[in-house]
């Protein structure tokens, strides 16, 4: 995955699957690779897919403004993400105030880092889960340079049985997550962010084209 954030309102993640047998997905319709396009200023948001020239916008009500909801905090993001939860990036990328273990110095991507590791555990029966997060940081931008993440815990779930009763289950979830090749501050296009469907692509559910989509110039 392949993210780009644009100020604190708009995110860009290009998805891109290796699944092996991806021949076989295209044939049967399935996406392997998507582009997710948010703008969490103006509530709206997008999926590209750019194999098939198609693009869908989710359905659904638009979420509640500030001061509609108790729950909706006065903030650009807290607005999208009260139906459509997102990831807060900045907050990957800044160290929490517990208490971190320094690891010895490294070089990453020829530079010299220094190492931050952090562990919590959580437990609230019958679930119990582990977070390991492990930043390298650049001691002169004090900026991650790489973020290691590994969650594992337990989820508490339900399956059919065999005479067609449900039972509940506690499965073992273990999870890891690395952000690499972190560029700040680059040029980017607006384009990018861009969430009216582009030309040439087709609407997933209308099957229309967004230039049939158009009204045409006079």
């Amino acid at each position: 995955m392949r993210v780009l954030v644009s100020g604190a309102d708009q995110t860009r993640q290009e998805f891109s699957s290796a699944h092996s047998k991806v021949a076989e997905f295209n044939a049967k319709g399935i996406a392997t690779s998507y582009v997710h396009i948010t703008n969490f200023a103006t509530r709206k948001e997008i999926f590209l897919y750019p194999d098939k020239k198609t693009y869908s916008i989710p359905p659904g009500p638009a979420p509640p403004q500030v001061g509609e909801s108790k729950e909706v905090k006065p903030t650009a993001a807290s607005n999208l993400g009260a139906t459509r939860t997102q990831p807060d990036l900045y907050s990957l990328m800044r160290l929490p105030n517990d208490s971190m273990k320094q690891l010895p110095e490294r070089t990453i991507d020829g530079k010299k880092v220094v190492g931050f590791y952090l562990e919590k555990t959580t437990d609230s029966a019958p679930t119990q889960s582990v977070v390991k997060v492990t930043y390298w940081v650049e001691p002169s931008s004090k900026l991650p340079v790489r973020i290691e993440r590994n969650w594992s815990g337990t989820e508490v779930g339900s399956r059919r049985t065999a005479d067609d009763k449900w039972e509940g289950t506690i499965s073992h979830v273990e999870t890891e997550m690395v952000i690499n090749s972190i560029v700040y501050d680059a040029p980017l296009d607006a384009s990018l962010f861009a969430t009216d469907p582009p030309r040439g692509y087709t609407d997933m559910a209308a099957k229309k084209s967004a230039d049939e989509s158009k009204p045409s110039a006079k």
